[in-house]
């Protein structure tokens, strides 16, 4: 099983090119779930779950309370969002990488 988590309430897009059995998160509980489970030194991350708590919430949970992962690629189109969770990598030193432009642009 890969060392990466996708979290976002949306599918997985099938060019997205990660390994065929990463697991995806669709909400923010099923991402704790998970990663209690099997902690993930890669996130990549949305920021707007749908209802819940929102991925920069769900950031500081995942360090506060399981792990801090090495990375987080963000993959959210809301800039205020890829603002808020890149302000948590900094509080938590991780390394960061907004993808989100480059992904969706295919």
């Amino acid at each position: 099983m890969p060392d990466i988590i996708f979290i976002d309430d949306e599918k997985l897009p099938a060019w997205f090119d990660l390994p065929e059995d990463t697991p995806h998160a669709k909400n923010a509980q099923e991402a704790l779930d998970l990663l209690c489970k099997h902690r993930r030194s890669i996130l990549y991350l949305d920021h707007d779950l749908g209802k819940g708590i929102d991925g920069k919430n769900l950031l500081e949970l995942i360090c506060q309370e399981i792990h801090i992962p090495n990375k987080v690629f963000c993959i959210s189109l809301n800039p205020a969002g890829v603002k808020r969770i890149s302000d948590v990598c900094k509080d938590y030193n991780i390394e960061f990488e907004n993808i989100a432009q480059r992904l969706f642009s295919v």
